[in-house]
């Protein structure tokens, strides 16, 4: 019971972060000029989805095996759009990436409630997590 308090407790700001995290690429389109802003809000983003990231794998640590929790990173590495390099960022896609995410830690949340841990739902979320800072 405690650990899935302690796992609880993990997650409970997390879906603020993602909020932050997607307000600050908002930002980020929506200026003019490319500055020093849009550069510390990039790397406030990036923080912002490594926190994430580490809070998801925090809460999972107690719970699946060491062998597990690797296979779900290597399966979760998906790189993000190659094309970005060239055309860059599709403003869509991030913002859609970013609802799916908040969508998932919610049912990571419901599935720690119930004392579980859903491993599809996991690697979603690392997936997403990859995707956005690809």
């Amino acid at each position: 019971m405690k650990d899935n308090i302690n796992s609880l407790d993990h997650l409970n700001d997390i879906e603020k972060v993602v909020k932050e995290c997607e307000g600050l690429l908002r930002h980020v389109q929506e200026s003019k000029e490319r500055n020093n802003d849009t550069t510390d809000n990039l790397l406030k983003i990036e923080i912002g989805l490594d926190l994430v990231r580490q809070r998801l794998l925090t809460c999972a640590y107690s719970k699946l095996s060491v062998d597990t929790l690797q296979t779900v990173e290597q399966v979760s590495n998906k790189p993000g759009d190659p094309s970005t390099s060239y055309f860059g960022l599709d403003w869509e896609t991030a913002f859609t990436n970013f609802n799916l995410l908040s969508e998932n830690i919610k049912s990571f949340q419901s599935s720690l409630q119930r004392r579980r841990i859903s491993l599809s739902i996991l690697k979603s979320c690392l997936s997403l997590l990859s995707q956005l800072t690809d």
